[in-house]
């Protein structure tokens, strides 16, 4: 049996292939296409191995001086003769992260090393970008360069650029020990920068130091890529016929290049500023405060409600007063305290910051509310609020201020207070007294013919009777009076059954009417209506002594359960953010009042007595 020969071609194939296998890795090597360059530019590392090559160069080596903006891979296989001849290439962008003689260390692809290399990497020009006609480059500037701790720099960054820019990415800036706040939005326009027109984007930055000594801003990087006249390495004539026909001089360079929109990647940098913090000064330590606002301007103002400062005992009288400081976050704003006042009960909302960016700096302002609640009637004079900041365009400490401010508070609508009632009592010549005495003072309830014989006996007193002689005839007559009344009621009982219950329906209708409401107002989350109804309840229940306030119910009351409910009623009424009020909580520990069942017992019993 004879073996079959495989075909010419096909062992010519198979020869090329492991002639291919056994030269993949002969030789890597390595090239700059530039050795010597500026500060601020890019250069082109190309390696270049013999055969098709699958792995990657490891660049790590290269981290230590170079920052990498980029790596592209290309193969390329020419058959001449029937020789066939395969390599395969990299190109690495690197921009130099330092001036200096410079060593590009060996790589490593697949156990092959290539040869180290040497970049020169020359200082900037001493002239200024625009002057030396660069296409793009930075400014930066800093205002100002010695601030104090806290306070605020503004840093701007300006990119100009007079050619096209594609995927550029400018970097933010980078600074420790450090806040920094962005103003705005970035904004672009057109300057001239040595005779030629330049586009221009702006960014401003607000920088807030937080340690003083020396502040170093990182200088700002701009990555982007640009148009390439020469598009070298890139153009795939000169991979495929060893250079570009396009390329002479009579065609001005390479325009097929810029027609295929073959760009290179640049990398330019600004320059690092460095800031001397200061201090806080001593004489602004002396204060006595841990407050420390270095700011342009500071100025607080107030407002009230209500406007006219017309308050009873137990409403609240509401103080908003807000911090404006030109320089500063509203975040930096102190909370101001609200003071403490006697006889009045306080409640300091939460403070709320909010930052504004100006044209050329930050506004920060800080809003608080404060309620006053007055639990008794008076005069009474709320301190003033005073703030120390220190003015950094004068450089001295100032304070900003609002005035004390006095608010006269009434009694309860409808309350003259605890004498008023006994006043009235005595001095009234009415033949009828009214519900309230009579609820006031169950005594009273007798005839009142016995007020107008209080008074003769007095005046009788002044006209020739001495001291003593008057207090006796006035003791005298009021025992014969009350003996006569208890006698002319034993007769009569069936008149005075009939004139208290009078009385205690009215009293008994009031109370029923404002329990009904306070139900409502708890059915219905509504504070304001719930608070209301509550105190008319009470003061149906108490006419002669009502509560004064939610406080003085609950003091009456004395129940945890009722005082801390009263006191989430408190804090719906007097606090902008407590939120929604749920009244069922409310509602359901307080579901009768403990003087409507005492007060109706000692009614009920009051004519038994006269029986």
């Amino acid at each position: 049996m004879s073996r079959r020969r495989s075909p010419l071609w096909f062992r010519l194939l198979c020869w090329a292939a492991c002639l291919i296998a056994t030269e993949a890795h002969a030789n890597l090597s390595a090239s700059l296409d530039r050795d010597r360059i500026a500060e601020g530019e890019t250069v082109q590392l190309i390696l270049e191995a013999d055969g098709q090559v699958s792995g990657r160069p490891d660049t790590r080596p290269l981290e230590k001086d170079f920052d990498i903006l980029g790596v592209a891979s290309g193969s390329r296989v020419n058959i001449v003769n029937g020789h066939m001849d395969a390599s395969t290439n990299w190109e690495i962008t690197l921009a130099p992260r330092h001036g200096g003689r410079l060593v590009v260390p060996p790589l490593e692809v697949d156990g092959e090393r290539s040869p180290s290399l040497t970049l020169e990497v020359s200082a900037a020009p001493v002239a200024t970008d625009a002057a030396a006609g660069n296409p793009v480059f930075i400014e930066t500037e800093v205002d100002p360069r010695s601030p104090y701790v806290q306070g605020m720099v503004l840093y701007t960054v300006r990119l100009f650029y007079r050619v096209p820019l594609r995927k550029g990415t400018l970097s933010d800036v980078q600074v420790d020990n450090a806040v920094v706040r962005q103003i705005g939005k970035d904004r672009e326009y057109r300057a001239e920068r040595g005779g030629r027109s330049y586009h221009v984007i702006e960014r401003r930055y607000a920088i807030f130091p937080q340690a003083t000594g020396k502040l170093v801003l990182s200088a700002p990087v701009l990555d982007a890529r640009i148009p390439d006249a020469s598009a070298r390495g890139r153009n795939p004539f000169r991979q495929f016929f060893g250079g570009d026909p396009f390329s002479s001089p009579v065609f001005g360079g390479n325009p097929l290049g810029e027609m295929l929109g073959a760009t290179r990647p640049v990398r330019v940098r600004g320059e690092a500023e460095t800031l001397e913090v200061r201090p806080r000064p001593a004489m602004s330590a002396k204060q006595g405060t841990d407050v420390w606002l270095p700011a342009e301007d500071v100025t607080l103002s107030e407002q009230w409600q209500p406007a006219d400062d017309k308050v009873h005992v137990g409403d609240p009288l509401t103080r908003t007063i807000t911090i404006t400081a030109r320089g500063l976050t509203g975040e930096q704003l102190p909370d101001l305290a609200a003071g403490a006042v006697d006889g009045v009960k306080t409640y300091p909302d939460r403070a709320q910051a909010a930052t504004q960016d100006l044209d050329q700096d930050v506004e920060g302002t800080k809003t608080r509310n404060i309620a006053y609640v007055p639990l008794e009637a008076g005069r009474f004079l709320l301190p003033p609020i005073r703030l120390h900041w220190w003015n950094t365009r004068t450089d001295h400490e100032e304070v900003a201020e609002v005035p004390a401010h006095e608010v006269v508070v009434a009694p309860p609508p409808g309350n003259q207070g605890t004498n008023a009632p006994t006043a009235q009592a005595l001095g009234s010549n009415s033949s009828e007294p009214s519900p309230k005495s009579e609820a006031a003072s169950p005594v009273l309830l007798a005839p009142s013919a016995g007020a107008t014989h209080v008074a003769a006996p007095a005046g009788h007193a002044r006209g020739g009777f001495g001291v003593w002689s008057g207090v006796s005839l006035l003791f005298a007559v009021l025992w014969l009076s009350t003996l006569g009344a208890w006698w002319y009621g034993r007769r009569r009982h069936h008149l005075a059954r009939v004139e208290v219950p009078v009385v205690e329906g009215t009293v008994r209708e009031d109370a029923s009417r404002a329990r009904s409401q306070f139900r409502m107002a708890c059915r219905n989350d509504d504070p304001q209506a719930a608070r209301r109804s509550l105190l008319e309840w009470a003061a149906a229940l108490w006419p002669d002594k009502p509560p004064v306030g939610l406080d003085g119910l609950a003091q009456r009351l004395a129940d945890p359960r009722i005082t801390e409910a009263l006191n989430d009623l408190d804090r719906a009424l007097y606090r902008s953010s407590a939120g929604h009020w749920d009244g069922s909580t409310l509602a359901e520990v307080l579901k009768d009042l403990p003087a409507s069942r005492r007060v109706t017992r000692d009614r009920v019993s009051l004519p038994d007595l006269y029986a």
